[in-house]
């Protein structure tokens, strides 16, 4: 992975990295004007994404963009508030999502994205139910700064947006990036890395140096088929969920099929693995091998822990679990 299958910039692709959360969002139901004192606006906002938190009723976020600029405290919004909201968190920027996958679709097999540092977060927006990105070959995403943050959101009213969906068979790696969900949390599912529904021969995904806040799940390896020889490898990470407490997630999980019916492997060294709320941080059937070294797991404070480490199966063999 030292750049030898060539490397692209996502910046060059498009990719802005000037997305900004602010705090103190208003707006009122029925109109399209946001002000906040401490956003700053410009004229250059216009056409940027914007999110904000409660605005659309029903405690989801108003989706939409920004028509116009009025000054550095008020912009137009494209669409109309469907409740009032002050004080609220709001999340906007340049829509980084296709230039992402530009750069993914034309970097070669075992290349690398580059992703730059920059003033603000890349800001990648999700659909209800929905993969954001899709990654359909061997490839390393790679922060060249500490500061890279790439967030997607925003809360949804459907379960299951993954933000980076891996096909099978491959190798992807993921180094030097944090990796950040929704500012709000309504209680369905946001993904930070995962497969879905395919068979999972020879797949790996490799963590390392990465940070994680904010999404419900941070990885899953899901499949109706047999995972193979597929795994996980997480070294130097900081990996955690959000949970509002009332429904059970877990930081890392390889599915919750009938017993016996995956493989793979879990290897996670020098890395936190926090779960906020009722929810577990790692969840694996018998068939899965893990090994923790030097790990720090524990619970968070938004509620009870259901459990730190939970196996599930049925099988007669013990799991093989490596400390």
């Amino acid at each position: 992975w030292q750049l030898g299958g060539g490397f692209v910039n996502a910046q060059s692709w498009g990719a802005k990295g000037d997305g900004k959360v602010i705090t103190d969002a208003a707006i009122t139901t029925g109109t399209a004007a946001l002000s906040s004192a401490s956003a700053a606006f410009t004229s250059g906002d216009v056409g940027k994404a914007v999110y904000v938190n409660g605005a659309a009723g029903a405690g989801l976020s108003l989706r939409t963009t920004i028509s116009a600029f009025v000054s550095s405290t008020q912009v137009t919004l494209a669409a109309n508030a469907s409740a009032s909201v002050s004080g609220a968190t709001a999340v906007y920027g340049t829509d980084d999502t296709t230039a992402i996958i530009n750069a993914i679709d034309a970097v070669a097999a075992q290349g690398t994205v580059l992703f730059p540092r920059s003033s603000g977060f890349y800001f990648v927006r999700g659909t209800a139910g929905a993969n954001i990105i899709a990654v359909t070959k061997s490839v390393m995403l790679l922060g060249i700064h500490p500061t890279v943050k790439i967030k997607f959101g925003p809360e949804q009213s459907a379960s299951n947006t993954v933000l980076f969906n891996m096909a099978t068979g491959l190798s992807v790696t993921v180094e030097n990036i944090t990796i950040e969900g929704p500012e709000a949390n309504a209680n369905v599912l946001m993904r930070c890395f995962g497969w879905n529904a395919v068979a999972l021969t020879t797949s790996t995904l490799t963590l390392r140096k990465v940070i994680s806040s904010k999404a419900q799940e941070v990885v899953k390896l899901e499949s109706s088929a047999t995972l193979d020889s597929a795994g996980v490898i997480i070294e130097d990470c900081d990996l955690q969920n959000v949970n509002d407490g009332a429904t059970g997630y877990v930081v890392l999980q390889n599915g919750t099929v009938a017993a016996g019916q995956f493989g793979g492997y879990w290897k996670i060294r020098r890395t936190k693995l926090h779960s906020n709320a009722k929810a577990y941080c790692l969840y694996r059937t018998f068939s899965t091998s893990l090994s923790l070294q030097d790990c720090d797991v524990s619970g968070g404070t938004g509620g009870s822990i259901e459990y730190l480490i939970y196996v599930e199966g049925g099988v007669a063999a013990a799991p093989t679990f490596n400390e």
